[in-house]
């Protein structure tokens, strides 16, 4: 795709005319509405802020560092394969000033019927919402922004039924748990999740880049991220257990379009752990080729931000 095409596509109009439901309770029910990254305008616009150790790592080497061109085609084969399962898909607006637009997860989340639009921790995210305020008209639900000084970004957040998992990470912090404990606590058990720092040697970002909920009751997991591991999470799943050379390319950031049906990234590095996933959930597992996204610190499930699922 030329820089003509790109341009063309970024400034083609995206009205929306009909209600958009609002509602998620779940990490693995069957997926109707989402929003994912948008590619187009990746370093086009803004200064890049190198906001995590993938980035550091990846963007240090040309011949690493990611681009629109190679993003582009990779979305676009998202896009189709969530269309293919039935799930409506919406596009952010490109913001100007913002140069990357691909994990629209970190920026805001769905609990219940209540969209929150996140607290962002690096000051190159925090506007980044803007690209998918022309949707909030046609939201048939709630609106709530995270005040002012309060950091809680949306991979730290992981909803099934009556419990919030809330990651304590290199993002998400103690007000932020607060934040959410006064605003669900009466409908929610808000569980902490503490994950261990980089001067612990471990690199996980977000909660979902240590733990996510697949199919019936399994769960990829990498212990090491973890503090310790809340009870309730040990009671709940089977766990499918991540190395830490997967985690580090973020296997367990997955994403469950239903219980039944899971997109992982395609490669040689991912052959053994979607093998486990298959033979532990006897789900279908959907591969796709997905790399450049992950040079950014977000795979399947930070690119996409889920509007609605079926309870």
């Amino acid at each position: 795709m030329n820089q003509k095409e790109i341009e063309r596509r970024i400034n083609e109009p995206k009205e929306i005319e009909e209600k958009i439901k609002i509602g998620v309770n779940s990490e693995t029910t069957k997926l109707r509405e989402v929003v994912i990254g948008l590619a187009d305008n990746f370093h086009k616009s803004g200064e890049v802020e190198i906001v995590n150790q993938s980035m550091f790592k990846n963007y240090c080497d040309p011949n690493l560092k990611p681009t629109a061109e190679k993003a582009v085609p990779e979305f676009e084969a998202y896009k189709r394969t969530l269309e293919q399962y039935g799930v409506k898909v919406y596009l952010p607006h490109a913001v100007k000033g913002v140069p990357d637009q691909l994990t629209p997860r970190d920026i805001s989340f769905v609990i219940g019927n209540t969209f929150y639009i996140a607290g962002m921790k690096k000051e190159s995210r925090k506007v980044e919402y803007k690209g998918i305020e022309y949707l909030f008209d046609k939201f048939d639900g709630n609106i709530i922004y995270v005040p002012n000084g309060i950091v809680v970004e949306g991979g730290d957040i992981l909803v099934d039924k009556d419990v919030v998992y809330v990651g304590l990470s290199q993002r998400t912090d103690r007000r932020g748990l607060e934040f959410l404990r006064q605003n669900l606590g009466k409908d929610y058990k808000i569980i902490p999740c503490y994950l261990k720092s980089l001067d612990e040697s471990e690199d996980v970002l977000h909660l979902d880049c240590a733990f996510n909920p697949i199919g019936e009751g399994c769960a990829l997991i990498y212990k090491e991220g973890f503090e310790f591991i809340p009870k309730i999470i040990e009671d709940r799943y089977h766990f499918i257990t991540v190395t830490k050379e997967e985690q580090q390319i973020l296997g367990t950031n997955v994403l469950s379009i239903s219980p039944n049906t899971l997109i992982v990234r395609h490669g040689k590095e991912f052959v053994n752990l979607n093998k486990r996933i298959r033979n532990a959930t006897g789900v279908n597992v959907v591969e796709i080729k997905f790399d450049e996204a992950p040079k950014t610190g977000g795979s399947f499930r930070c690119c996409a931000l889920p509007l609605y699922r079926e309870s």
